[in-house]
């Protein structure tokens, strides 16, 4: 049946991770369905493979989803659940997933942005973009994260971010460390060149 397609389709190792993700979102009492099902799109945009599907083709699952919460959940039309599903997806900036970020250096690695001698500052420049990509608008980058990646201090990558920026690749949308913002780290905007066709 369903089942069977979807190991075809997916795999059984991914196939596990998606019902982990469900037996984690599942709500536990009235009130919960909408916060769980965006922590369900959160786990699944975590999952290598799935994050760059169109929505539709994880529809499955989430139906699989809503049939499992249905005990306990207040809204029962599934199309309720559907939407939100749909809505939630495009804002979700952190994925569940430690591989997420060698996941996003390995496309930013095989495909760097021209233009720099530094092959570093070339690799930072691509992940802002596939950052960007993934979360559509603006996105954060942990400047102590990146740092590890690249293999240079947190300082040099706030150093490379104001070049980035001065050079046009990148805008500050919503700067971090200010009075109006003080806990939240900058967010950035992706306005370079997109990634060139292999």
């Amino acid at each position: 049946g369903k089942h069977k397609q979807w190991v075809c389709v997916f795999g059984k190792e991914t196939l596990e991770r998606i019902n982990e993700a469900m037996v984690k979102t599942l709500p536990t009492g009235k009130g919960q369905r909408n916060k769980a099902i965006f922590e369900f799109a959160r786990n699944l945009r975590g999952i290598p493979g799935l994050s760059d599907l169109p929505r539709e083709e994880l529809k499955g699952f989430v139906e699989e989803w809503h049939s499992q919460a249905l005990p306990v959940i207040g809204t029962k039309p599934f199309i309720e659940t559907w939407i939100d599903f749909l809505k939630g997806w495009p804002k979700v900036k952190w994925p569940v997933n430690e591989e997420f970020i060698p996941m996003i250096l390995t496309k930013a690695q095989s495909n760097p942005v021209d233009g720099y001698d530094d092959p570093r500052l070339s690799v930072l420049a691509a992940i802002c973009r596939e950052l960007h990509g993934i979360n559509g608008q603006k996105f954060y980058l942990a400047t102590r994260t990146a740092g590890k990646l690249l293999g240079v201090s947190h300082t040099m990558i706030s150093r490379w971010l104001f070049l980035l920026e001065h050079d046009r690749l990148i805008e500050t949308v919503v700067k971090g460390g200010t009075s109006e913002n003080p806990r939240k780290a900058t967010r950035f905007r992706y306005i370079g060149p997109q990634r060139k066709p292999k």
